[in-house]
């Protein structure tokens, strides 16, 4: 085998174990930080479990679950504030020092309806997309300033404006991540 081609063989192999390394700290940390995967891990099964939890038993006051600050942020309707159900909700979490109780306007289902409802119409409304996002209790409608000025009326005759959260802009399509391509 030629010095080169060695040399070469020699680069690779460093340029692996490298990439090896830098991969391992950035995934686990310095050996003084917290376990996040772990943590992070526990937190998304105990939000599993009370998300299903809340799905059977409570499902007119499930307004959606998040993770935030290494903390799980359960939604509950207004309506249904109750001392109850919070104790309920927190005797089943097996994290319950992790869990954050917040109450919004409404429940999950009435945004999957609301989101279902102006979908059917994105099309005719020149509405780009339309999303959930939980942590605002919102449902996303996506469309250009242009479009908006037009048909914002006959949008919000069909959605309550107060559920939805306006994400203004045109919308890029980006099939491959980083290349534009």
């Amino acid at each position: 085998m030629s010095t080169r081609r060695m040399v070469v063989i020699g680069f690779c192999i460093a340029a692996i174990v490298i990439a090896v390394l830098i991969v391992s700290i950035v995934s686990f940390g310095t050996s003084d930080q917290a376990p996040l995967p772990k943590t992070m891990n526990a937190l998304q099964q105990d939000r599993a479990l009370l998300e299903t939890y809340m799905k059977s038993n409570y499902r007119d006051a499930y307004a959606g679950a998040f993770t935030e600050d290494g903390h799980t942020v359960m939604l509950l309707t207004q309506s249904s504030k109750s001392v109850q159900q919070e104790a309920a909700i927190r005797g089943k979490s097996k994290m319950s020092d992790k869990l954050k109780i917040s109450y919004v306007k409404y429940s999950y289902d009435q945004l999957v309806q609301g989101k279902a409802k102006i979908f059917q119409h994105a099309e005719a409304l020149r509405i780009g997309g339309v999303g959930l996002d939980e942590t605002k209790n919102k449902v996303n409608i996506y469309i250009s300033q242009e479009e908006l000025d037009k048909h914002k009326r006959a949008i919000t005759e069909i959605i309550n404006e107060d559920m939805v959260n306006w994400v203004i802009g045109d919308i890029k399509v980006q099939y491959q991540a980083g290349t534009g391509k």
